[in-house]
């Protein structure tokens, strides 16, 4: 298991709102199997823990 401590960049948009957003890093995009073409994730959040889970969509 490999670990790395990242920051989730915030962008505004034209009214104001922040969006968060989680860049990973490209190794590990690769690893996980996916490609410009297969990007899709599904994402599970646990509220209890405070972890979140990201997979290679099926």
């Amino acid at each position: 298991m490999e670990e790395k401590k990242l920051k989730i960049v915030l962008n505004k948009n034209g009214n104001g709102t922040l969006n968060p957003r989680y860049p990973i890093p490209l190794e590990w995009f690769k690893k996980m199997g996916l490609s410009e073409e297969e990007r899709e994730v599904d994402s599970i959040f646990n509220e209890e823990t405070g972890e979140l889970i990201i997979k290679k969509a099926k």
